[in-house]
């Protein structure tokens, strides 16, 4: 995987730029093709740490970070599940700085591997830099309902990346809040929103301008629509099935590696039982083709283009169809959905809404001029945090690295369902599902 050879590199000499060398937290390099069977087997969870989602905010940052002379280096998550003598040691001898893109970080189920990644920060000599970091809670709870060893991870957390880092960056003033609640100042806390954001405007050709994200007069049945749903939420089988079933020229874009498997091999997922969701063989949606998984960001967001609308609960699938220049609409569900929505002005609508959906009217009434209109604030306010970092970056650039060396290569296409069940299974993925 991406850390074995990162370490084979190490051990060999790798030649060093004549710039920085950095190590990114990132399921694997974004430029490196990799088959959606690969995607998957190549860890318990993927390349993408269980939720395709990931891909999306490293994949930016990586676009944003690879300027010229600038090497990046995937940590394939291993910094967080070494020992972290071995993690220290390897950043030590061969990098220069270590950058850890991530999202809703400051959870209960996360601790263990926040824990891990503060054991590595606290012994590392070289400068830490976090973008884009935030606090997960429920819909209606405030930052009081944190548990004591929450409060307690976070806070030896953000002490071990300040100590190496001028500032922090979190995804928005939920976050920030709670932060400042734990005794950190305000001027150690930088409000930066999502970097998947800011990786990719150009590609999206929005710079604040109204109508850039233009909705049409209103949908109807020939309306195509991408529908983003989490599959632990109460009432999100419903909403799936009215939405689908609405809308015939609308496919689902799952994120979860139990739905790529799903998808590639016929495996249920845990969900099954949720019988007006896809995820079982025996689902319609399944059956009749209407799923769409994809293993790449840069390939995600292009696979949006054709649509008319995104609209469901998953955060970075919303905001991959703003980033394709289509309109997209946001159920937020919990505090990272909501403090992402509302520092971007993404458009959106509480968790309630999937109780009483109505899509069509939601279009109507969104506004997509709020979103573009703020958006060169916050890629200013994103650069002049990589400036205090002393990172360089390809913001503004017309063409940038990334860019140029993505034309070069051809990356995995989208997975579609195939339900033929005499397909032979690889002996790899035979492997990881018998392991699930």
């Amino acid at each position: 995987d991406q850390a074995e050879q990162a370490d084979q590199a190490d051990q060999a000499g790798h030649p060093r730029s004549g710039g920085q060398r950095l190590l990114v937290r990132a399921g694997k390099d974004p430029l490196t093709p990799m088959s959606a069977e690969r995607s998957l087997s190549v860890r318990h969870d993927g390349v993408f740490g269980t939720n395709a989602g990931n891909m999306l905010f490293y994949t930016a940052a990586w676009r944003t970070l690879l300027a010229e002379g600038v090497e990046l280096v995937a940590d394939g998550y291993a910094t967080e599940r070494q020992r972290p003598r071995r993690a220290v040691a390897r950043i030590g001898d061969g990098f220069d700085r270590f950058v850890i893109p991530l999202a809703n970080a400051f959870r209960p189920s996360f601790v263990p591997q926040l824990d891990r990644l503060t054991e590595v920060i606290r012994r590392l000599d070289v400068p830490v830099s976090v973008l884009g970091v935030g606090a997960q809670f429920r819909f209606r709870e405030g930052i009081d309902s944190a548990p004591d060893d929450l409060r307690t991870s976070v806070r030896a957390f953000v002490a071990a990346v300040l100590d190496r880092s001028p500032s922090i960056g979190v995804r928005g003033e939920f976050t920030r809040e709670f932060l400042l609640d734990l005794g950190f100042g305000d001027d150690q806390i930088d409000v930066i929103g999502c970097p998947s954001l800011y990786g990719f405007g150009r590609l999206a050709g929005f710079q604040g301008a109204p109508g850039a994200i233009a909705p049409k007069s209103g949908l109807d049945e020939r309306s195509a629509l991408a529908v983003t749903y989490s599959p632990y939420l109460r009432d999100i089988g419903p909403f799936v099935a009215q939405v689908t079933q609405e809308f015939p020229n609308s496919f689902v874009v799952p994120q979860t590696v139990e739905a790529l498997a799903l998808m590639l091999e016929g495996r249920p997922t845990r969900y099954a039982a949720k019988t007006d969701l896809p995820e079982s063989p025996e689902h319609g949606l399944y059956r009749a083709d209407r799923m769409r998984f994809f293993v790449d960001a840069t390939t995600w967001i292009d696979g949006l283009r054709d649509r008319d609308l995104v609209v469901g609960t998953r955060i970075h699938g919303t905001i991959a169809g703003l980033l394709a220049g289509v309109p997209s609409i946001l159920i937020a569900h919990d505090s990272r959905t909501r403090e992402l929505a509302e520092f971007h002005a993404i458009p959106h609508r509480s968790k309630g809404a999937l109780r009483k959906v109505d899509v069509a009217r939601w279009y109507e009434r969104a506004d997509f001029d709020a979103f573009t209109a703020r958006h060169p604030a916050n890629v200013a306010t994103f650069r002049a945090f990589l400036e205090r970092h002393g990172l360089a970056h390809t913001l503004g650039e017309e063409r940038p690295r990334f860019d140029r060396e993505l034309a070069a290569t051809t990356l995995a296409e989208p997975v579609r369902v195939n339900p033929d069940p005499r397909r032979p299974r690889s002996r790899v993925l035979a492997r990881l599902l018998t392991r699930r």
